[in-house]
This record gives structure tokens, sequence and C-alpha cells, in this order.
């Protein structure tokens, strides 16, 4: 197939996943409407409904 033994064509590929999961876009933090607090997207959906604080605070 390749000059290359399977092992580190294997290995070559691991490296390269590892780098993108090191490199991942940093998460995009908003603040909530009511609080102030920051979270991200998913986080936000789940804090909203929950928030105590009145809006405009």
């Amino acid at each position: 197939m390749s000059d290359y033994p399977e092992d580190e064509i294997v290995a070559e590929a691991f490296r390269i996943l590892r780098e993108r999961r090191r490199s991942a876009k940093p998460k995009n933090l908003k603040p909530c409407p009511k609080c102030g607090k920051l979270f991200g997207v998913r986080e936000m959906r789940i804090h909203i409904p929950r928030c105590e604080l009145k809006e405009g605070i």
C-alpha cells in the first residue's frame, strides 16, 4: 500500500485529531437579558426560564 507502517499512519491521524480538539473555537458568551451573567447558547436556554432576577437589572 505505502512505505509507511500502519502504526505510524494511525498515530499521525490521532495526532491531527488531538490538535483539532485543542484548537476548538472559544465559546461565544452573551449576557443574560435578566441578570447579566455570561452564558453560551446552550447554557442560556437552560438558564433563562430559571433566572430569578427581573428584566433590566
